[in-house]
């Protein structure tokens, strides 16, 4: 069985205007030739084909955008999606950011993944932005974080990453195999302490965008899972452990019958039990 590997980019641009959208698509179409979509769609299942040459044709009829999922067969089997800006109408949700995604199931291309994870997270001015996978051992840690789900439960097969900007106003689910920390981390960690985490690779994206990279392969999630352990665990503390989740420190933040606390009582713990940024999402 393959490893699935998954990258998301959470973009404070809200991707509702056609011309970021369609440069977001474009980027992927132009850096990522391997995994360039073949069906898409805007919801399940995915009937339409996808065109390299006539990208407007993503948009809806009055020339506005949606969420678009993606996949590609073959041997180089890929899914992913384009999502737009979730905008909520209770206030204490907020707001989202957009999200870029995409799942893979080998590492045959890992230079230019994470060639595109730095690219990408610059053109769209990325808060955050990961390549990471989840092996047996780590999914129920990942699971209790809020930052893996399974679209069928026990099959690790279908066990995927994925995190919200809801998750990040609460905690850090964990530090990922690579990630690009954007303006609010950077503002958070400051840069001159993310430049000097101990890891395998450290890169300066921008101004205000960091890359780190935890080993020197993305086998080494599966292959060489202590290792990668290890290290994930001395560079959080290097960052601060403060900022990231701990079971024994989580709460429910989800406003729901099962939660006894209210959404006041929720935001009032919110920047107190983890460290988190504050997003500074782009207008309209």
């Amino acid at each position: 069985m393959k490893p699935r590997y998954d990258l998301q980019i959470k973009s404070p641009k809200s991707l509702h205007q056609a011309s970021d959208f369609l440069n977001a698509v474009g980027l992927h179409c132009n850096l990522l030739p391997e995994y360039t979509p073949m069906k898409w769609g805007w919801f399940e299942p995915l009937k339409e084909s996808f065109d390299v040459q006539n990208l407007n044709i993503l948009l809806n009829e009055t020339g506005g955008t949606e969420n678009v999922w993606w996949k590609c067969a073959g041997v180089n089997k890929a899914d992913g999606e384009w999502m737009k800006r979730w905008k909520s109408r209770v206030e204490y949700l907020k707001d989202t950011h957009s999200t870029i995604g995409l799942a893979v199931y080998d590492d045959k291309y890992e230079e230019k993944l994470l060639e595109y994870l730095r690219v990408a997270s610059k053109e769209s001015r990325a808060d955050f932005g990961y390549l990471d996978s989840v092996s047996a051992k780590y999914a129920p840690f990942a699971m209790s974080a809020d930052w893996s789900t399974w679209t069928r439960r026990g099959d690790l097969r279908t066990c995927y990453l994925s995190v919200t900007t809801h998750t990040l106003r609460h905690w850090l689910p964990d530090l990922p195999w690579s990630v690009v920390f954007g303006p609010a981390y950077v503002r958070m960690f400051g840069k001159e302490r993310l430049l000097s985490t101990p890891v395998y690779r450290v890169d300066s994206i921008a101004d205000e965008l960091v890359f780190l990279q935890l080993t020197p392969k993305m086998e080494d999630i599966h292959e060489k899972y202590d290792e990668v352990m290890e290290a994930r665990a001395v560079a959080k503390k290097h960052l601060g452990e403060e900022c990231f989740f701990k079971p024994e420190l989580a709460y429910d933040y989800k406003v729901s019958i099962f939660n006894k606390l209210t959404a006041e009582e929720i935001e009032a713990k919110r920047g107190k039990v983890f460290r988190v940024p504050e997003f500074e999402l782009e207008p309209e």
